[in-house]
């Protein structure tokens, strides 16, 4: 069992005291219809709080509609009616003995204008990097008065809620920090210019908040360490900020993050990024060093109780925020206080439901967690004994099989994996191969602890096939069977462009990325390479990293706009990895699609205006569409009249997280 020496310890902050140092941190979930709180945002906070962690954030919610926060969907502040809903949550989290704040914020230009009347406010007339067409108008100081009132009205519905406290968010380019980062604020009135100047709005708030609240109620800001762009607010003016937050006497902590909207893919740095678990500790350590009487709090890829305990015992801070950790493991808490760090699901930072969604206003999922956000169906209280348990033959060992395996025996079923591969974990194993990727494998480690802990019987290199179907129901008694057999690539390059195969796709120097994943490649691909992009993931632009070499040009043509479309971006991944492909000389070639692939070149052509040209090549790769594995569904059918059940690409081939879907909820029907 893990030895904690901060970890654990009660922590004062303001006049009340978090029972410990691990605090689930401010994030947007789109849980809240209408902007208020329902029962199923509630259970989301109270399943970890019961779960032991000493505090909970709520994340960003404005104090105003001209700061709202579209896409986004979080608490609307400015109205008496969220505080019904609050209140439900606040009894829920504080009954487990956890202190509930919420953070309050003014958007600025950081929002998409809807149907509402309100242009965009901010210091200057200095657009959003994310949206340059959305040029804000310049607040007047009335505006900012007013402002400060709107805090302080959302401050006092908080406290008559019965929350614990609120938090300023002054960072990451939100109105508070707009003024402060001189890459947004250009004034030259008292707010504008010298550093002095720029946090001027930032301490009025603070001032008129703490007036309206009093002493015993908990006021903290986040800050921005750095802003990680040059000309921006830097580790120095950082620490300087903290120590004028503390000199007011009104602040009772301060949590740092990192970034603004334009370095975001370091805020939420996913797994490819390269940064160490708990890379932000530097930065945190030098406002840590700068203030001498208040609580620091950091933030940042804290994957393990062991290096949050390290971080507090060595000065980097004195509580750990954890999100994308707690999203994945509401138990992460509990897990490590009771010695269990091999039972905590690791966050494989994989950014897709939980970042990449909310950006375009979808609700938060966990591509490894679905109960995360549908505890009142699947928390870990919904985990019910079977009513009658049965023997389960499960057809394919990849994330659907294996999770659906985990949840079902631990419901009380015996469960048998048949796998045809030599190892578990089907596609997740090939994308784990790709640069930068195998940090995935941690989440698939754990499942297939997890599963062989729930006395699973697997075998491995064992293809279900009609010569054995019918022995392996009648000699082992199954009473229902699963099939999660996957989906491979398509090797004809069918696509959504032609919708039919691409002519001359079997000749021998075309392949699939799987080929190329599998290892399964001929003697030499020659020193032109073209990989064909149907997908706009992640999977492509792999592929080119991972074939990068000095003596072979490589270009990946896609049909969309760009590679990674719709993707890479809203995943906090497009920096990263365009960055890589800039330095290794990578082409991209958008727009366009192949008409066929003949020996040495390829025809393309553009697929709006239908130019053609002709690309030289000696091998094309093809991450095109794929194709569910259905054939051995069909066999089960015909030779037994079992129940038979298909989940993940079986059905139609998507996402880990759709697999992880179908898993869960086919294995709490059983």
């Amino acid at each position: 069992m893990a030895n904690y020496e901060y970890l654990f310890k009660p922590l004062p902050v303001g006049h009340k005291v978090f029972k410990n140092r691990i605090i689930f941190g401010p994030h947007v979930t789109n849980f809240w219809p209408n902007q208020l709180p329902d029962e199923r945002t509630t259970a989301y906070y109270e399943e970890r709080a019961a779960a032991g962690v000493g505090a909970i954030i709520i994340g960003a919610s404005p104090v105003d509609q001209t700061g709202n926060h579209a896409p986004f969907m979080t608490c609307k502040m400015w109205s008496d009616e969220c505080i019904p809903g609050l209140h439900d949550i606040a009894v829920a989290v504080q009954r487990h003995g956890a202190k509930l704040l919420i953070q309050l914020t003014h958007t600025g230009v950081h929002r998409t204008p809807g149907d509402d009347p309100y242009p965009l406010i901010a210091p200057s007339q200095v657009p959003a990097e994310e949206e340059p067409f959305h040029i804000p108008r310049e607040a007047t100081v009335e505006d900012l008065h007013a402002i400060a009132d709107k805090f302080a009205d959302a401050a006092e519905r908080a406290q008559r809620a019965g929350l614990d406290g609120i938090e300023f968010h002054g960072g990451h380019g939100y109105l508070l920090w707009a003024f402060v980062t001189p890459t947004m604020n250009k004034r030259t009135d008292q707010y504008g210019g010298s550093l002095e100047n720029r946090v001027r709005f930032y301490l009025e708030v603070i001032d008129k908040v703490r007036r309206r609240v009093g002493k015993d109620f908990i006021v903290g800001c986040r800050i921005s360490s750095s802003d990680m762009v040059p000309g921006a607010v830097e580790i120095e003016e950082g620490a300087e900020i903290a120590r004028m937050l503390e000199a007011t006497g009104q602040v009772d902590y301060i949590h740092c993050s990192l970034g603004l909207y334009r370095s975001v893919h370091f805020t939420v740095a996913s797994h490819y990024s390269g940064l160490e678990p708990g890379f932000e500790a530097p930065l945190t350590a030098t406002i840590k060093a700068a203030v001498k009487n208040i609580p620091v709090f950091v933030v940042g890829r804290i994957n393990d109780p062991i290096l949050a305990d390290k971080l507090i015992s060595d000065g980097t801070a004195d509580a750990c925020v954890l999100i994308r950790e707690l999203i994945a493991e509401p138990e992460f808490a509990l897990k490590a206080q009771q010695g269990h760090i091999d039972d905590i699901r690791p966050c494989a930072y994989w950014n897709q439901g939980c970042i990449g969604r909310i950006w375009v206003g979808q609700r938060l999922q966990c591509m490894m967690n679905h109960a995360s956000g549908h505890e009142t169906e699947f928390g870990k209280d919904h985990i019910h004994p079977a009513a009658k348990p049965k023997h389960i033959l499960v057809v394919g060992g990849g994330p659907a099989g294996l999770e659906f395996a985990r949840i079902a025996a631990k419901r009380g079923h015996r469960i048998t994996i048949y796998e045809r591969g030599s190892e578990l974990g089907g596609q997740i194993n090939m994308f784990a191969r790709l640069p930068g990727r195998a940090e995935v494998r941690n989440w698939l480690d754990w499942l297939v602890r997890q599963v062989q802990k729930a006395g699973v019987d697997i075998h491995l290199n064992s293809e279900v096939d009609a010569t054995n179907i019918q022995a392996l129901i009648s000699g082992s008694s199954v009473d229902e069977i699963v099939v999660a057999s996957g989906a491979h690539a398509a090797a004809d390059g069918r696509s959504g462009v032609t919708t039919e195969p691409i002519p001359g796709y079997d000749q021998p120097h075309v392949l699939t990325y799987e080929h190329v994943l599998a290892g399964e490649l001929p003697k030499t691909l020659g020193s032109r390479v073209l990989i064909v992009d149907e997908l706009a993931d992640r999977i492509a632009p792999g592929i080119a990293e991972m074939l990068a070499d000095k003596s072979r040009t490589i270009e990946i043509l896609t049909r969309w706009p760009s590679v990674g479309h719709d993707s890479l971006g809203p995943m906090m991944e497009l920096p990263w990895i365009y960055e890589k492909l800039d330095s290794l000389g990578i082409k991209k070639t958008s727009d366009s699609w192949v008409k066929s692939i003949d020996k040495g070149a390829v025809s393309a052509f553009n697929i709006y205006s239908g130019r053609a040209w002709q690309i030289e090549v000696d091998t094309v790769i093809l991450v095109t569409t794929k194709y569910s594995n259905t054939a051995i569904e069909r066999l089960i059918r015909e030779r037994t009249k079992l129940s038979v059940h298909v989940i993940g690409d079986v059905v139609a081939p998507r996402l880990v997280g759709d697999a992880i879907s179908d898993a869960t909820r086919l294995a709490h029907t059983l």
